[in-house]
């Protein structure tokens, strides 16, 4: 079955996704709950961006969500995106459908954010799936504490990623 990505643009698609999401909250951590998943949803609708794949059937099968951090001077050097939320359905769930999804992620950056340098990565350190697929496409950078436990983060030149996700799955 062929996935399709998109931008969220319209309400519906917001609305959509957001069902979706809250839904699937679980799939994030065991432990967020339904006002958790508002407030994640909250800060990708006001700051950042979320994004979605869809089947055949218009059915929403995964999302994702990330944000544009410009450039500050002494902070750093090149402006970043982080990607830091990502769910698909468990039944689809794999290395193909991760590096198609990555890879629109980063085309649609590149295509609407040319500024952005860095690639960053952020998963739950105690999802050990997340972390090694991460891992294959970009440099581990270190630990952070988080909202539900330490997270660690990996990260990239953007055109260093696009190279590697191109030689993992090509077209």
């Amino acid at each position: 079955m062929t996935i399709r990505f998109r931008g969220c643009v319209e309400d519906d698609d917001f609305a959509q996704v957001s069902l979706y999401m809250v839904e699937h909250r679980r799939d994030l951590h065991p432990s967020l709950c339904t006002i958790d998943m508002v407030t994640i949803l909250y800060g990708y609708m006001s700051d950042g961006h979320l994004h979605y794949g869809v089947d055949e059937d218009g059915r929403i099968v995964g999302a994702s969500g990330f944000y544009i951090q410009p450039s500050e001077e002494g902070v750093r050097d090149r402006a970043s995106v982080l990607i830091d939320v990502g769910i698909v359905d468990k039944e689809r769930r794999g290395t193909r459908l991760f590096l198609r999804g990555m890879r629109h992620m980063i085309d649609y950056v590149s295509d609407h954010y040319p500024e952005v340098e860095v690639v960053r990565l952020c998963a739950l350190s105690d999802n050990p799936y997340l972390c090694k697929l991460y891992a294959k496409i970009a440099p581990f950078e270190g630990t952070r504490e988080g909202s539900v436990g330490q997270e660690s983060m990996f990260s990239g030149e953007i055109h260093r990623i696009r190279y590697i996700l191109n030689r993992l799955n090509p077209l």
